[in-house]
């Protein structure tokens, strides 16, 4: 499995200020599961403006969604969003 390592500004999650960024380790194809505990898909691509993460791209069925980086956390190799799976299926 190939890792990605990244800088992931998890602003409002951990207060953290733009040039604060945690690094972390996200695995490609992790899982990413909603704020209601559902399994959602998985990471397709993490997408970045310069060194800082924005979001990441989610494969959800046969698309994909952009989901923004205040609204990701990391939980071992599983990356949690704070929007519900609902939410998460309306993101363009």
């Amino acid at each position: 499995m190939k890792i990605l390592t990244l800088a992931l500004g998890l602003f409002a999650l951990a207060g953290a200020t733009a040039g604060q960024a945690a690094a972390l380790n996200i695995p490609r194809n992790a899982k990413v599961v909603s704020a209601d505990g559902r399994e959602i898909g998985l990471v397709n691509r993490v997408l970045t403006s310069g060194e800082d993460v924005t979001g990441i791209r989610v494969i959800i069925g046969s698309r994909s969604v952009t989901v923004g980086a205040d609204k990701l956390s990391l939980d071992g190799e599983i990356v949690k969003t704070s929007l519900t799976k609902k939410e998460v299926e309306r993101l363009p």
